[in-house]
């Protein structure tokens, strides 16, 4: 009689395993749902004991028995291991407001996800696992997506606290587009201030460690930060190591928050030192040893480490909040860097007047800065051995940094320039300044060699004001030059009446070409046919077209 209890016992858990799998209000196209509120008429949709496979498209509404009901979640693990999904549709889902737990773990064959605008919630593991998933785009909202972790038992045990994310771990993501605010939710938000004292090189301070699993592994090809986002916690892009990084144009500053958790996810302490937590449960420090560990403070928030970045779109002010890094110390905004070993061009955004808090952008390949026409300030580039010359625009007032320039020939200054300082280390052959009032140039701006070497390009009539000018008068050369006042012009080969390629010119339509050498000397006139083609010397050559005048190297 006990077996046969025994038994029946078993088959009823089992059927109640399934009910609780399969029990579903209703199913359209393939896709089963749940009723969450009649007086809503909202539904989300749920799990089903056989597998989903193909193409998986949810709308905005579903339609049953004459009844529409708008669908505003995808339940926990509702597509768990799928792997027959052969493609995800997510942006007619616009009522969609929560993808749950799981929602799609395991789902080996989706290559693309679009989080949808009205989505304001992932739960943790959502798309763990997806394999074959490669294009990840967060849509634009005025509302965050807030990232749920796991609940971790035991998350304070001796000071610690830990957070497993994972919305998109161990997927081999190659394009990410965040075009909204991200945030982190649940528990992850509800940290409470630790006061476990430890004496380290004699100094007494609050010590907490925080271990944040990521949210995504990898993203190795594109990633881009919409004009919408406004803030962003800074751990967040830590895994990510893009060969192109673009800040979309925006009118406000992107605010990156102060460290959240370092990069050593699982094995190091991420926040050391005394620290709050501000309205949004991020961890702000407030005061830190010197060191802990053998750890430095300042490896705390050391920028974007892109070390395979190839190319940089830097289209806004990104600004850091205040907070105190050193004991005793006072409140300060740490600056950002960017590094990167790979770096070959820079572009600076078509509104960016000033770059925020940024303090340096590696170049150790940098070869092509690509100015705007509003930028005001430039000292950012510390290190740039491979250019053969720099050509700021009239906009910018002040210049600074530079350091290193390697193989730098020709510097060109627009007309607004005012100060100037940096260069210590180049080796120009020729400097040209559009400006008629000398700027102001620090004494250590330029080294001997380049005052006594190097030739100063002024503009007419201006010779005497650079002579008898504090330092500018150190330049054994100075001569005037007529094209000084000629735009600079960065020639990007999108222009309508020619390319440059192969050492020289190709007309793109019928054209008359007058050029020159930088002393204003005739070279040679051509009349070009559409396609034709003419050689240039090397070096600067002025070519004028119509009323058109450029400036290119060769």
């Amino acid at each position: 009689m006990k077996q046969i209890i025994h038994k029946v016992g078993m088959i009823a858990a089992m059927m109640l395993s399934f009910l609780s799998v399969s029990a579903y209000d209703f199913e359209v196209d393939g896709i089963r749902y749940e009723v969450l509120s009649l007086d809503d008429m909202t539904c989300r949709v749920i799990a089903k004991s056989e597998k989903y496979i193909g193409c998986i498209s949810i709308p905005a509404s579903v339609t049953f028995n004459g009844k529409s009901f708008n669908i505003v979640e995808i339940s926990d693990r509702a597509f768990l291991n799928c792997g027959d999904i052969t493609e995800l549709n997510l942006q007619e889902a616009q009522k969609l407001q929560k993808i749950g737990v799981s929602a799609f773990e395991g789902c080996s064959s989706i290559s693309e996800v679009v989080i949808p605008s009205a989505c304001k919630a992932l739960g943790h593991s959502a798309f763990l696992g997806c394999t074959s998933l490669t294009s990840v785009i967060i849509c634009e909202s005025s509302d965050p997506l807030v990232l749920y972790p796991k609940d971790v038992c035991g998350a304070s045990y001796r000071g610690n606290l830990q957070y497993y994310f994972g919305q998109f771990a161990h997927c081999p993501i190659k394009r990410l587009k965040i075009l909204r605010d991200l945030q982190y939710g649940g528990w992850a938000t509800e940290f409470q201030e630790i006061e476990t004292h430890i004496i380290i090189n004699n100094t007494e301070g609050k010590y907490m460690n925080v271990y944040c699993y990521p949210w995504i592994n990898s993203c190795s090809e594109n990633l881009t930060i919409g004009k919408m986002v406004t803030v962003i916690p800074y751990n967040l892009l830590l895994t990510l190591n893009p060969v192109n990084f673009i800040l979309e144009d925006g009118e406000m500053p992107l605010n990156v928050e102060p460290l959240t958790t370092y990069k050593s996810y699982s094995y190091a302490p991420d926040v050391y030192g005394e620290y709050s937590i501000n309205d949004d449960g991020y961890i702000l420090i407030k005061e830190s040893v010197n060191y802990v560990s053998g750890t430095s403070v300042y490896g705390l928030f050391w920028g974007f480490n892109f070390s395979n970045c190839n190319y940089t779109y830097w289209g806004r002010p990104i600004k850091t909040k205040n907070f105190t890094y050193r004991k005793g110390g006072s409140s300060t905004s740490k600056s950002i860097s960017l590094k990167t070993s790979m770096l070959t061009t820079f572009e600076y955004g078509k509104t960016l007047v000033n770059i925020g808090d940024v303090n340096s952008v590696s170049g150790s390949n940098l070869t092509n800065i690509i100015w705007n026409d509003i930028i005001e300030s430039c000292s950012i580039f510390g290190t740039t051995p491979q250019i053969l010359e720099l050509r700021f625009p009239d906009s910018v007032e002040k210049i600074s940094g530079f350091s290193s320039t390697g193989t730098l020939k020709d510097l060109f200054f627009g007309a607004g320039l005012q100060s100037l300082s940096g260069f210590s280390q180049s080796a120009a052959t020729d400097i040209h300044v559009k400006a008629e009032i000398p700027p102001i140039l620090s004494e250590y701006a330029f080294n001997d060699n380049i005052f006594i070497e190097s030739t100063l390009h002024v503009p007419n009539g201006c010779k005497e004001a650079y002579s008898s000018s504090d330092v500018w008068k150190r330049f054994w050369n100075i001569v005037e030059d007529e094209n000084a006042s000629i735009d600079v012009i960065h020639y990007d080969n999108n222009r309508p009446c020619f390319l440059v390629e192969n050492h020289g010119i190709r007309a793109l339509n019928d054209i008359f070409v007058q050029i020159y050498n930088i002393e204003g000397t005739t070279i040679a006139n051509y009349c070009l046919k559409n396609g034709d083609h003419c050689y240039l010397p090397t070096g600067i050559v002025i070519i004028k077209i119509g009323d058109k005048t450029f400036k290119i190297v060769i």
